[in-house]
C-alpha cells in the first residue's frame, strides 16, 4: 500500500524526468519559429527583388514569362499528343 508521501516522491521523479524533455521540446519549439520567421523574411526579400527588377526592366519580364509560357505549352502539347497515339 502507498502512502501519500510515496506517492508525492513518485511525483516528483517523475517531474524530475520530464522536465528536462519538456525544457528540449520547448527549445525546438522556439527553433522552430525563429526558422519560419527567418524563411517568411526571405520569402518577402525575394518578392521585393523580384519585383523591383520587373519594374526595372518590363520589356526583358514580359519575354522571360513568354519564353516559359512557350516551353511548357509545347511541353504540354507534346505529352498530349503522345498519349492519344497511344491510345489509336
Amino acid at each position: 500500500m502507498t502512502t501519500i508521501t510515496d506517492g508525492a516522491a513518485l511525483a516528483h521523479a517523475v517531474k524530475d524526468r520530464l522536465e528536462s524533455g519538456i525544457q528540449q521540446f520547448e527549445e525546438k519549439v522556439e527553433q522552430g519559429r525563429r526558422a519560419i520567421a527567418r524563411g517568411r523574411r526571405a520569402g518577402e526579400d525575394g518578392v521585393e527583388a523580384t519585383v523591383s527588377q520587373i519594374e526595372r526592366h518590363p520589356l526583358r519580364a514580359v519575354a522571360a514569362v513568354t519564353a516559359v509560357g512557350v516551353l511548357v505549352g509545347c511541353v504540354v502539347g507534346f505529352a498530349a499528343g503522345r498519349c492519344t497515339r497511344r491510345r489509336a
